[in-house]
Parts: C-alpha cells; sequence; structure tokens
C-alpha cells in the first residue's frame, strides 16, 4: 500500500515538473479524446486523463518508456523500458510484471525491418528465447521443454503445475 501511495506522488510530481519545464522548453499540450500530449519535435509523452500511468516515445527509438495499470485496479503495475543495442544493430524492450525490479520478458526488435522480433522470457535469472505458438508456448531449459501460459496477458513459466514468474 505505502509503495502504491509513494509511486503515485512520484508520477504526480513527475507529471507536474515535466509539464512546467516542457512548457518553457517548447512542448506543446494537446488533448485527444480521454488523452493528453506533450510534444516537441522528436520526443512526446501521452497519459490518459483519468488512469494512472504514462507512455513516453522518441521517434528515433519509438517507445522509450512506459508505466500503465495493467489491470485496471488504480495502481501503475507493469513497468515497459527500451534501450538500443547499437553492437548488434537492435532495440530491447524490456518488461517488468508487477514493478518488482525483475524484468520478466524481452522483446528484441532488429533495426530497420530485417528479420522477425524475438521474445525471451526471464526463468531462474536467465534469459530463455520463448518458442512455439498459442496455447503451445514453451522455453528449452537444458535440452527440457518446458511450458509457458499466458495469464491475464503476463507470460509465465508453468512447473509442477505452479507458475513461476
Amino acid at each position: 500500500m505505502v509503495k502504491n501511495v509513494i509511486i503515485a506522488l512520484l508520477m504526480v510530481t513527475l507529471s507536474a515538473v515535466l509539464s512546467l519545464q516542457w512548457y518553457k522548453e517548447g512542448f506543446v499540450f494537446s488533448g485527444i479524446g480521454d488523452y493528453r500530449q506533450f510534444d516537441q519535435e522528436n520526443y512526446w509523452l501521452v497519459a490518459h486523463k483519468d488512469k494512472p500511468g504514462f507512455a513516453f516515445f522518441s521517434s528515433q527509438s519509438k517507445l522509450v518508456a512506459q508505466l500503465s495499470d495493467s489491470n485496471g485496479d488504480g495502481v501503475v503495475d507493469l513497468l515497459i523500458y527500451s534501450t538500443i543495442d547499437e553492437e548488434r544493430n537492435q532495440r530491447i524492450e524490456y518488461e517488468d510484471y508487477g514493478m518488482d525490479g525483475e524484468m520478466d520478458l524481452r522483446t528484441i526488435y532488429p533495426e530497420g525491418r530485417n528479420g522477425n522480433s524475438s521474445y525471451e522470457l526471464a526463468y531462474l535469472g536467465t534469459w530463455y528465447k520463448l518458442e512455439g505458438k498459442g496455447p503451445n508456448l514453451h522455453i528449452k531449459v537444458g535440452g527440457q521443454s518446458i511450458p509457458v501460459v499466458n495469464e491475464e496477458g503476463f507470460l509465465s513459466v508453468k512447473t509442477h503445475n505452479k507458475a513461476l514468474k
């Protein structure tokens, strides 16, 4: 509960500071339906007027960061952020379910439309490539195929009838 209050206060403070700073730096504020947007050349921030969270974008790296309430309970519980791996010429998007500080899923996007995106799931401190489609998702650990399930939009490893995130 205290963690959620602190996160909410930080978001309100961040929103106020960004509004003032971005206004001084030439950002343009606009409303699009229920969404509010700040724009400045290559950057923009989008937030819903009544829901917690926001998404920050860059024209060069697409999504930079996003905080959102994934289940609609009024508490921010999903962090997504992107990095550019210039060595491998790809963008990597990380997701932290429940905002516990440990990344759960990453999506690897090859830059320049060459090749398909790939997904990796964190399991016991290591990243494993997500394989299969639909209900047949799995990861391979030491030659063994371990099922992955989709629970309310979040992927998790299923072992011994218990879901481990």
